[in-house]
């Protein structure tokens, strides 16, 4: 997990210091798609970032789940008023959400958690963080929104540590669900005033 958090930590900082896109983490599914959000009236307007794993099928022991452990994704990051401001505009922050599922294939009824890391650079390159996490009988989402978003500041989700619980049947086979991951983080900015 250190190592993880390390390698995670010095996307973070290229990021911060020299505006590229993040990388995935160590443990990202290194088939993840990634998606616009693209703002409309239906989303209120807000714009960001998806990305979304293929179905997987989850490995016993990994990460100290208690269950089938099933890689996640790192979304692109977002930056609260990346465009210029009109001189004599004042910002103070931008509106942050993060929307993230985890949904088995074949619904048996197993247990389902999911763990997600909203990840925010400041201009300098600080990071901090906010972690959420959901549980549930074969899916379970989490939608949170949060005003912290300083003008400048780059926000990005991370969604892994993600397990499915495995049954043994009575003759001794191991029944496993195939799982997909989707983590989505979007801004939206105050009108200027």
């Amino acid at each position: 997990m250190r190592k993880t958090f390390a390698s995670f930590m010095a996307v973070v900082s290229a990021v911060a210091a020299f505006g590229v896109a993040a990388g995935p983490a160590a443990a990202d599914d290194p088939n993840t798609t990634e998606y616009n959000i693209n703002p409309t009236p239906a989303n209120n307007f807000f714009h960001g970032q998806r990305c979304e794993t293929q179905p997987a099928l989850g490995v016993l022991g990994i990460e100290s789940a208690w269950g089938a452990y099933v890689d996640g994704c790192t979304s692109n990051p977002v930056r609260c008023w990346n465009d210029p401001v009109p001189a004599g505009s004042i910002v103070h922050y931008c509106t942050v959400r993060i929307e993230t599922s985890f949904d088995t294939e074949t619904h048996y009824r197993f247990q389902v958690t999911q763990n997600a890391r909203l990840w925010i650079t400041d201009i300098r390159g600080d990071v901090r963080w906010r972690d959420f996490s959901c549980s549930g009988v074969d899916s379970c989402s989490i939608t949170e929104t949060v005003p912290e978003l300083s003008f400048h500041e780059s926000v990005a989700v991370q969604c892994n540590g993600q397990d499915i619980k495995e049954i043994v049947r009575p003759n001794g086979d191991h029944v496993g669900n195939w799982a997909h991951n989707s983590c989505s983080v979007s801004i939206k900015e105050p009108p200027l005033g």
